[in-house]
C-alpha cells in the first residue's frame, strides 16, 4: 500500500509525495530516502527513449529523417553499403538538454533477447595476440563536433548493427539515452530554497504540473519542473534482486507490454561489477545470462554457474499517447490494490506509459548521489565513492569522459564520452605481458560504496607485428588517442519490493 501527499509538507513546501504505507508523507523528513516512492523535492531522472539499430536490408543506399531534409540538416542519417551505420545528431531527441547524455548500446539478437556478450578480437602475425572485451569496446562514444573528413555529424554519436566476420547482421543495437549530463556539466536547474508565495503545484482538469522546489509553476521551463504532462520521470514497473540459476529461468513482473526496457545487474557475492566483472577468462565472462520480457516474466538464458540478478524495467515503451477526457487524476483498485495515477490531460480511458506521469504502484527512479571524477594518473588507480542508498537497491550507470582527438586518417572531435568497457589484453605466448588495457574500467559496487578502477596509460592493443618479431618475442603496442579525463556516475536507488 502507498500514502499520497498533494500540497504542504513537513517543511512547509507545496508538494507531491508518494510514501509508503509505514511513512506518513505529510510528517517523514526527506532524508528519510527508503519512504519515498515519489517526492517532487528529488531532482527528476528522465528519459529520452530509446532507438533499434537494425541492418537496412534493400533500403536506398543513405536515407535522412526527417524525410526532406540532406546532410546539412538530418536529425539521423543511414548509411547502407556493404555495411549499415546511423549517425545520430543531438537534436533527434526530443527535449534532450545535454550536448553529451549518458547513453548506452545494448545487443539485441535477433530473436529479441539482450546480451552482454564478450567480444574477442585478434590482432597481429597469424592472430596469435589481441584481447577480450565487453561490448562497449567496439561502438563509438557520443561526441562533440565530430568530423571524419566525410561525416560531419557535430554533436551525436554512430552505431551499427552487431556484425558477424561475415558482414551479415547476428543480432541488433539499442541505443538507449537519458537525459542526465555524461560529462562534468551539471544537472540543469536544481532544486532550491522555497520562495514564499510561490506556485508550486497545479493540477485541474487541463494541467498537471508541479515545479522544483523554488521554481514558479506558472513560469518554469521544462527543466525546472519535477513533472508535467509532457516531462514525466522515468518509473519503475518492476524491480527485483533475483537469484538465477544455470539454464532457462523466469520471474513474474506484472501484465506489462514486452517492449519495456530493461536494465540488469549480473553478479555474484556481495559485490557488483559493472559493466562486468574484470576478471574475464579464456573467453566468456563467468557471469551473465541472455535476457528479455514475454507474457509478464523476465527470462533468463544463463549459460554459465548459477548468479543474482538486479533488474529495472522502465515504464517506457513504443505505444503513443491516447486520446479521450479521462480525469487527471484517476483512482481504481487494480484487483489487489488501491491506485492513484496522475494523467496527461486528456489521456483516454486505458492509458499507455505515455500518457501516465505518476502511478502510486511505479517507484520513480531517483539519484541517490552523482558527481564527476577527475582522472589524472597513468597505471592502476581506484576512487571511492561512498552513499547511503536509505534502504533502497543502489544501481549504477557511467561515462568515461575524453578530450579532443585529430589524427592522420582524418577522424576528429573536440571532446567525448564514451560507455564503460572492461579489456583484457594476451597472446598465446606463455610469459607475455598482458593485463587490463588502458582503456579498461569498472565500478564495484556494493550498499554502500561505489569503487571505480582505470588503468590510463596502459596499452590498447598488444601484437606481434610480423613472424620475425613473434620469434623474438618483441611485441608491439598501441596507445589510448583519447585517453581517460574523466569519470560522471550515478548511482540510482531502486525502492525494494
Amino acid at each position: 500500500m502507498t500514502r499520497t501527499l498533494i500540497g504542504l509538507d513537513y517543511a512547509g513546501v507545496a508538494s507531491v509525495k508518494v510514501s509508503t504505507d509505514a511513512y506518513d508523507p505529510a510528517t517523514t523528513p526527506d532524508t528519510t530516502y527508503g519512504a519515498w516512492l515519489y517526492n517532487s523535492k528529488f531532482d527528476p531522472i528522465r528519459y529520452c527513449g530509446a532507438e533499434l539499430i537494425a541492418d537496412a536490408g534493400g533500403a536506398p543506399d543513405v536515407q535522412y529523417f526527417p524525410v526532406g531534409t540532406g546532410e546539412s540538416d538530418y536529425q539521423l542519417k543511414i548509411t547502407n553499403y556493404v555495411l549499415t551505420y546511423y549517425n545520430f545528431r543531438n537534436t533527434w531527441f526530443d527535449g534532450l538538454y545535454y550536448s553529451m547524455p549518458i547513453f548506452s548500446k545494448k545487443i539485441v539478437s535477433l530473436s529479441g533477447r539482450f546480451s552482454g556478450r564478450i567480444v574477442r578480437q585478434y590482432f597481429g602475425y597469424e592472430g596469435r595476440s589481441g584481447y577480450l572485451a565487453s561490448t562497449g569496446a567496439w561502438q563509438p562514444g557520443w561526441y562533440s563536433g565530430y568530423y571524419n573528413g566525410t561525416e560531419n555529424i557535430g554533436n551525436g554519436t554512430r552505431a551499427w548493427p552487431d556484425y558477424d566476420n561475415s558482414a551479415n547482421p547476428s543480432g541488433n543495437l539499442v541505443l538507449q539515452v537519458w537525459n542526465l549530463p555524461g560529462n562534468a556539466e551539471p544537472i540543469r536547474d536544481p532544486p532550491l530554497d522555497p520562495v514564499s508565495g510561490q506556485t508550486s503545484v497545479i493540477i485541474d482538469s487541463t494541467t498537471c504540473r508541479v515545479a522544483k522546489p523554488g521554481y514558479d509553476a506558472n513560469t518554469a521551463s521544462e527543466s525546472e519542473l519535477a513533472f508535467d504532462s509532457s516531462v514525466l520521470p522515468i518509473k519503475v514497473v518492476a524491480a527485483n534482486d533475483v537469484a538465477v540459476p544455470s539454464g532457462v529461468s523466469s520471474v513474474p513482473v506484472g501484465a506489462i507490454p514486452d517492449d519495456c526496457l530493461v536494465d540488469v545487474h549480473f553478479y555474484s557475492g556481495s559485490n557488483i561489477y559493472y559493466p562486468v566483472s574484470p576478471f574475464l577468462g579464456a573467453s566468456d565472462p563467468s557471469i551473465g545470462a541472455e535476457y528479455w520480457l514475454s507474457g509478464g516474466q523476465l527470462h533468463f538464458d544463463n549459460s554459465y554457474g548459477e548468479c543474482r540478478a538486479r533488474y529495472m524495467v522502465y515504464a517506457s515503451n513504443n505505444t503513443g499517447p491516447t486520446y479521450g477526457d479521462n480525469d487527471v487524476l484517476r483512482q481504481f483498485n487494480d484487483g489487489t490494490r488501491d491506485v492513484v495515477q496522475f494523467l496527461r490531460p486528456g489521456a483516454g480511458a486505458d492509458p499507455s506509459f505515455a500518457d501516465i506521469i505518476l502511478d502510486t504502484r511505479w517507484p520513480a527512479l531517483r539519484i541517490v548521489k552523482q558527481g564527476y571524477i577527475p582522472i589524472t594518473a597513468d597505471g592502476y588507480q581506484e576512487w571511492s565513492v561512498s552513499f547511503d542508498a536509505g534502504g533502497a537497491w543502489p544501481f549504477v550507470k557511467y561515462m568515461t569522459v575524453h578530450g579532443s582527438h585529430y589524427d592522420d586518417r582524418g577522424e576528429n572531435w573536440s571532446a567525448m564520452i564514451r560507455e564503460p568497457y572492461v579489456k583484457r589484453l594476451y597472446t598465446n605466448r606463455p610469459g607475455s605481458a598482458g593485463g587490463a588495457a588502458g582503456d579498461t574500467t569498472y565500478c564495484r559496487l556494493s550498499s554502500s560504496e561505489a569503487r571505480f578502477y582505470t588503468y590510463r596509460g596502459n596499452p590498447v592493443r598488444m601484437f606481434y607485428a610480423d613472424f620475425e618479431d613473434y620469434d623474438n618475442r618483441r611485441l608491439s603496442y598501441w596507445y589510448d588517442e583519447a585517453p581517460i579525463q574523466g569519470i560522471r556516475y550515478y548511482i540510482f536507488g531502486i525502492p525494494q519490493p
